[in-house]
């Protein structure tokens, strides 16, 4: 019999190869969802502990007067010092792009933390917003006599905020950003005495 178009087999489909490809190499539904509620099982208990911690740090008075002393200095030090940028140039074949990338990197300047200037504004800051809570809690303690009382350094610091505007530029740090930062920390104080 001679050969004809009609006699000779047909080839597999490409449609039944690929099917069966993606079937081979097609991850279960099964693993994928397990695998899912695995990942956000660790991150639902991760995230509990992460709140669990601020919520037990956020929960003690002293511990919001220093988060609200070291936004004072966060501000004052980012209005008073002044930052320059410092451009590197990575090599193209170390970061694997075809050019050149070039990084800025901020620094603050040398000359503006080690000026007298700069000594006395962060004197003038330190010891209305530290210091004198300081010495006044640990001195004047209502409560406990063996730690710092908090609503004793809180009335000070909020006094030491309204009386002492000198020293520090408005424009650095205003009375107003200083007194509402030892309000927020004499009113936790008395919260948690309350």
């Amino acid at each position: 019999l001679p050969v004809t178009p009609s006699r000779v087999a047909l080839p597999p489909s490409p449609a039944v190869f690929l099917s069966n490809a993606i079937q081979r190499f097609r991850p279960s539904t099964e693993l994928v969802v397990a695998n899912f509620n695995q990942a956000s099982q660790a991150v639902g208990e991760e995230s509990d502990k992460a709140l669990s911690f601020t919520q037990e740090f956020m929960s003690n008075s002293m511990n919001i007067a220093r988060v609200s002393a070291v936004c004072e200095l966060a501000i004052l030090l980012y209005t008073a010092v002044p930052v320059f940028y410092y451009k590197l140039v990575l090599p193209a074949e170390r970061v694997g792009f075809k050019a050149p990338y070039t990084l800025q990197v901020p620094y603050p300047s040398g000359q503006t933390l080690l000026s007298k200037d700069f000594s006395v504004l962060l004197v003038a800051w330190l010891i209305p917003t530290v210091v004198l809570p300081y010495i006044a809690g640990t001195l004047i303690s209502f409560r406990n006599r063996d730690s710092v009382d908090e609503i004793s350094a809180g009335i000070v610091r909020l006094a030491s905020a309204v009386a002492t505007s000198y020293g520090i530029p408005e424009s650095v740090l205003s009375s107003k950003t200083r007194i509402i930062s030892a309000a927020t920390a004499l009113s936790f104080a008395v919260a948690e005495i309350l």
